[in-house]
């Protein structure tokens, strides 16, 4: 696609030209991110951006939070327009259909710019005298698959605040395994909740009116407990979200307290010390 006016004329009539894209990113992929870019190829050499005006702007953004902006000043010989190149880094992998393109912009990613969601958006910005010829546009990811630290037992009804909890704590370098991550279609439920909990360190289970009435819930808690009593290093963290008691398994055990999202800081800041420091 081109983006801004066909000629002069339309250039003229306009203050600039704003284009988004949704691009589909898997929750996997958000919460084990480890290094990428963001990546805007032209087939063509000379295609790209480019603008007959010195200085003229361009920005790109990624969830409204600016990767970059400037201005187009270089202007290669026997050429009338102005071109804006950046180097393309070493460790950008060569991929097709990028490495099928003769103009690529590849910026690398810093993982606060990335939302918690099954896609991210892309915007660009450019002033009325700019023309960018894409051909390609979307992310080059190198995701880690690192041992988990958590299982986050939780019933389904409290999965909004279990996301919250999974991605916060990832930003904070503890990775917390999240049922709707991990099991993939046709997959055994108990067996690979099971396989989780024996490879984690630590089970985290959020107490609210709806899951302490819950069978499954109960059960992974059961597997956690057990495998604490026998003396092994996992060991199961409560986290009230309401005004229950807490279930007689899990009695005597200190919690954290999230019946008021205003502790949500301090029990985030507690199970990452808990975790980390041990």
């Amino acid at each position: 696609m081109i983006l801004g006016a066909a000629n002069s004329a339309g250039m003229e009539s306009i203050s600039e030209t704003i284009a988004s894209w949704r691009v589909p990113l898997d929750a996997r992929s958000v919460r084990y991110f480890d290094r990428g870019f963001l990546v805007i190829a032209s087939v063509r050499y000379f295609g790209g951006l480019h603008s007959g005006t010195y200085n003229s702007r361009a920005e790109i953004f990624i969830n409204n939070k600016v990767v970059d902006g400037f201005g187009l000043r270089d202007k290669p010989p026997n050429h009338s327009d102005y071109f804006h190149r950046i180097p393309t880094p070493n460790n950008i992998p060569n991929v097709w259909p990028i490495s099928n393109c003769q103009t690529v912009y590849a910026w690398p990613i810093l993982r606060e710019k990335l939302v918690n969601s099954n896609h991210q958006i892309v915007t660009i910005r450019i002033g009325n005298y700019v023309r960018w010829d894409i051909d390609y546009l979307g992310f080059l990811f190198k995701i880690s698959n690192p041992r988990h630290h958590i299982f986050l037992s939780h019933n389904w009804n409290d999965k909004p605040i279990a996301r919250k909890l999974a991605d916060d704590l990832a930003i904070r370098g503890i990775n917390v395994w999240l049922d709707e991550a991990e099991i993939k279609l046709g997959e055994s439920l108990i067996e690979k909740i099971r396989e989780a909990i024996d490879s984690v360190e630590y089970v985290v289970v959020l107490l609210s009116k709806n899951s302490v009435g819950s069978n499954w819930v109960k059960k992974e808690v059961d597997i956690a407990m057990n495998e604490e009593i026998e003396g092994k290093r996992i060991k199961v963290v409560p986290i009230l979200l309401d005004e229950v008691d807490l279930p007689g398994f899990l009695k005597g055990k200190l919690y954290g307290d999230l019946r008021s999202m205003d502790q949500y800081d301090k029990v985030l800041s507690q199970i990452q010390t808990r975790v980390l420091l041990k």
